[in-house]
């Protein structure tokens, strides 16, 4: 199985309307999430967690990142076709190098 660190994107709107979510609406969008992990154990390392940007160095552009997760899958193509029902749906792949 390959690994892959996937980024997910988000902009600032839609990190300001996560922020200003009210309970019920950050407890749907956790369902969704929580679905898609049951339905996808396989594909799981580690299911991750949100980011919030920190400090940028070195002339660095800022990031859109919002979270993470390390999954694994035969193929990139694999696993894109395992995040099809992904809530998040800006998601960037970068592929894990055997050292």
């Amino acid at each position: 199985m390959k690994k892959f660190l996937a980024i997910y994107q988000s902009t600032p709107e839609s990190v300001a309307a996560m922020a200003n979510a009210t309970p019920e609406q950050s407890a749907a969008v956790m369902q969704e999430w929580m679905k898609w992990k049951a339905a996808h154990e396989e594909n799981i390392i580690d299911f991750g967690a949100p980011l919030m940007p920190a400090d940028v160095v070195g002339g660095a552009t800022p990031s859109a990142a919002s979270g993470y997760s390390v999954l694994q899958a035969e193929s990139l193509e694999a696993l894109k076709e395992a995040c099809v029902d992904h809530p998040h749906k800006e998601i960037e792949f970068l592929e894990f190098i055997a050292m």
